[in-house]
């Protein structure tokens, strides 16, 4: 896919990326899939949008409305994250 698209993947296991980090990459129009805990217990991956005040919010391939839903749906536990830069983007502008 990287070299397909000519783009970089930048994988962040959590502890490693903060809520600063992800407010950063929405800024730069970029949406993490972020991998969490389905209501199984399984994994389950989700894009990131957003945030408002008090909760982030994502879309969830497997919700059956096409509408955003919290991540406290999952607990608001993010056990990694994964989304594509373009070349000249800098990995660790996103990350600080």
């Amino acid at each position: 896919m990287e070299d397909a698209l000519q783009v970089s993947t930048v994988y962040l296991e959590s502890g490693n990326f903060s809520l600063e980090t992800l407010e950063n990459l929405w800024k730069e129009t970029i949406y993490p899939i972020a991998c969490v805990s389905g209501k199984h217990g399984n994994l389950h991956f989700v894009l990131l949008v957003g945030r408002t005040e008090d909760e982030n919010w994502c879309m969830d391939p497997m919700h059956t409305e096409p509408e955003l839903v919290p991540l406290s749906q999952y607990g608001n536990d993010i056990a990694s994250i994964r989304y594509l830069i373009e070349p000249s983007s800098s990995e660790s502008k996103a990350a600080d």
